[in-house]
């Protein structure tokens, strides 16, 4: 399931984009607007490094004289990108027809009545991964289109590892590799921020457990098998298949422990890939890291799959014009020429299955199948509330100050606390 060392040069390029993508990372009515069919259609995102998507904005204006598009960058930040849009928004103004936003922001965005409805017939489920789908569904509504996913993966040492761990147990026993030869067995990122509630988040849903309820409006982490989850990585610590140091370990801190030979296991995203493999004074290990999907308690984990979803405004004025755009933009096309040109990873599961594309980017097949068990991070309008309270309660149990069924206790209470207050 390792891409071939034939090919690493075009599945580095990818896996760098991915991880770049990674980390790029709803109030009034606009009834009474008027929604022409003429006008500029303006499109707001992250800087464009590539220059690619410009081109295929000035491909769609050559074919569209009467409805151009342009592409306004926002903050290179992505909490600075939310608020530009935020603020936007809650001026109702037109400026922005389409954004380019983070997956977590679409069911706060939709459920102030900031986002239009997309069509399904234009944007059809099945195409999709279903965590894309998912994540830009807010009552059974899409109101956001996939665009780009990255899911978490696992690296390993495949000199040392034949064949890749399916289940934690199968990791703690390679762990004897580790110790064998006198390095750290398994990290991810473990410091209290975002990256924590990634790993809590993918870590309970790979022992059958989750969040938040169907619905969205409770909590469920106080279950056995939520404690399954969190006893993995706290267990972890406890016997030392996760050294002591990366409690203190955001992605780049993992990163760079791997890359020194110092880790025989890391869940990252998947830019540590080209590298971890590009011969030069940054990496000990070139030409011997390989990928596949995380692990899980008794089957392949389940990755929260991060990514960017492209909305349309509520305050359009050119509303259909843009719906029209943005499935252009997104469609399949687009998505495969993101992947020749960007080293983008398609949300489009057929390009997955594309023979052409295997033979160039031999990793695409671990990471259709990541991303086929991913899912959407927790959906709720306070997603910022949500993830303090799972990393702040995982955080301390991590740190041996309180044990597992009390930090699950505390986050249920916590997350319910946040959830009470969004309504």
């Amino acid at each position: 399931m390792r891409a071939s060392r034939g090919r690493r040069g075009d599945t580095a390029t990818l896996l760098a984009a991915l991880g770049a993508a990674a980390a790029l990372l709803a109030g009034g009515c606009a009834g009474s607007l008027p929604y022409t069919a003429d006008g500029e259609i303006t499109v707001a995102g992250a800087k464009d490094t590539s220059g690619n998507l410009n081109k295929l904005i000035d491909v769609w204006n050559a074919a569209h004289p009467d409805k151009k598009a342009r592409y306004v960058e926002l903050a290179a930040e992505s909490g600075l990108q939310r608020q530009q849009v935020m603020q936007n928004f809650l001026a109702h103004s037109p400026t922005y027809d389409a954004v380019i936003t983070d997956d977590t922001w679409t069911t706060e965005f939709a459920d102030k009545g900031w986002l239009a409805p997309l069509p399904a017939d234009d944007f059809p489920p099945h195409e999709y991964f279903p965590a894309a789908v998912d994540a830009g569904t807010v009552g059974g509504t899409l109101y956001a289109a996939p665009y780009i996913a990255s899911p978490v993966v696992l690296f390993y040492r495949d000199d040392l590892v034949a064949r890749p761990p399916r289940t934690w147990s199968e990791l703690i026993g390679d762990c004897a590799i580790a110790a064998a030869h006198q390095m750290g067995c398994y990290a991810g990122q473990f410091a209290s921020y975002e990256g924590l509630t990634v790993n809590v988040t993918s870590a309970i849903r790979s022992a059958g457990g989750d969040i938040l309820s169907v619905d969205g409006t409770r909590a469920v982490v106080d279950t056995p098998q939520a404690r399954h989850g969190l006893e993995f990585l706290v267990n972890g610590f406890r016997q030392g298949y996760i050294p002591k140091e990366a409690i203190t370990y955001q992605e780049e801190e993992g990163r760079r422990a791997f890359q020194r030979g110092s880790l025989l296991f890391l869940s990252n995203y998947s830019y540590v890939y080209a590298r971890a493999n590009t011969p030069g004074p940054d990496t000990a290990i070139a030409g011997k890291a390989a990928v596949a999907p995380i692990p899980g308690l008794d089957n392949p984990g389940v990755t929260s799959v991060g990514g960017h979803m492209m909305a349309v405004s509520a305050f359009s004025r050119h509303r259909q014009d843009t719906i029209e755009f943005v499935r252009y933009f997104t469609g399949e096309d687009n998505e495969r020429q993101l992947l020749l040109k960007q080293s983008v990873a398609p949300v489009w599961r057929k390009l997955y299955d594309d023979p052409d594309l295997i033979k160039r980017f031999p990793f695409l097949p671990t990471l259709k199948e990541s991303l086929e068990r991913g899912r959407a991070r927790p959906k709720t309008a306070n997603y910022s509330a949500l993830s303090l309270a799972v990393q702040t309660a995982a955080y301390a149990a991590l740190q041996g100050a309180v044990s597992v069924d009390a930090a699950l206790a505390a986050m249920s209470d916590q997350i319910d606390s946040a959830l009470d207050g969004d309504r």
